[in-house]
């Protein structure tokens, strides 16, 4: 999943420039597990995309638009009535995991000022959009019980409590030697150290990281290359730190179809895929997600499609059988005819 910690920790930041201070004008949920939410700062309107859905699940701004539902569930509903008015005073990254919170300040129904926060866990399968407030769940997009999951429940009236923690090593607080020792024993694919040795790096960052230090993305650790992958690590977290972002998105140079997107400039692939840098990390993420969701969308359709035809030529070969069947029955009739 290209929506890593990472990515996440810039966004994060590009929301918090954005909005915060602005003022929550609409919510809609064209989809199941999708928010939109229309954002007035200054004399600009911003549209917020929150997504928990379980293949592509991100936040971000965007550009593009989707017709809204007539009837508005109940989770919009909600939103609605505890968000719309509000303004947000901040939006940040929870540690380095791929949690946002976005804190909004608004007035009870006794007038009364609160900070409720819409919380979006960016997580795969297990993504959520959860509105919060004193700390109790009001509601989420997804409820999740004890059928569920029998770690961690998520429904109205329970307190709220993040995901429970990986046993990784948090990438922002760790010092080179950290590093190193993370890394070590040799003889393990490089990139498969980083990702189950630290929290919040996704397959392409790993990869990354190994090309940069090795010039080949595809080594396992030993003696000579160990210290150069932990100084790199040590470089590339630097970066991440000092917001010292490059929005990405790579291509197929043959079909011209966006495959992935990071926040960072991507080398590994050489001349083999075609890389554009962008101005913004939304920006890049409306363009590859906007793109995979035209191509998905066209590859469902014509999956239809290709149904409808196999399922009607099915019908027509079945039906072709019994047609000749009976031909053959009636090949002699007219001289049965005769006889009679």
């Amino acid at each position: 999943m290209p929506f890593d910690a990472i990515a996440l920790r810039c966004v994060t930041i590009e929301l918090d420039n954005v909005l915060s201070g602005g003022r929550i004008e609409k919510i809609y949920q064209p989809e199941r597990d999708e928010i939109w939410i229309t954002v007035k700062n200054g004399r600009k309107n911003h549209k917020l995309l929150i997504s928990a859905d379980s293949s592509n699940p991100r936040i971000y701004l965007t550009d593009n638009t989707k017709p809204n539902p007539a009837a508005a569930p109940m989770f919009c509903m909600l939103l609605r009535k505890k968000l719309e008015g509000g303004r947000i005073s901040g939006i940040r990254q929870t540690g380095f995991e791929r949690i946002a919170e976005i804190d909004v300040e608004c007035y009870t129904e006794m007038g009364d000022l609160t900070t409720r926060k819409l919380i979006a866990e960016i997580m795969g399968r297990h993504s959520n959009i959860i509105l919060t407030e004193n700390g109790k769940i009001l509601d989420s997009v997804k409820r999740i019980d004890m059928t569920v999951s029998s770690v961690r429940c998520v429904l109205p009236g329970l307190l709220y409590e993040p995901p429970p923690a990986q046993d990784k090593l948090n990438p922002m607080t760790a010092s080179r030697d950290d590093f190193f020792e993370k890394i070590t024993p040799a003889g393990r694919a490089a990139d498969k150290a980083i990702l189950s040795g630290f929290m919040g790096f996704g397959p392409l960052a790993a990869r990354e990281v190994v090309y940069r230090a090795t010039g080949s993305a595809d080594v396992r650790l030993d003696a000579d290359n160990a210290a150069s992958v932990a100084q790199e690590l040590s470089d590339f977290t630097d970066d991440i730190k000092s917001s010292r972002f490059v929005p990405t998105v790579i291509y197929d140079p043959e079909s011209g179809k966006a495959e992935d997107f990071a926040a960072y400039e991507v080398g590994q692939y050489g001349g083999l895929k075609k890389t554009v840098r962008f101005d913004s990390v939304s920006g890049a993420m409306d363009e590859f997600y906007f793109a995979r969701d035209k191509w998905e969308r066209a590859r469902q359709k014509s999956a239809a499609l290709r149904k409808i035809v196999t399922n009607s030529l099915e019908r027509c070969r079945k039906k072709l059988v019994k047609l000749q069947e009976t031909l053959g029955e009636a090949e002699n009739a007219d001289t049965f005819r005769i006889y009679g």
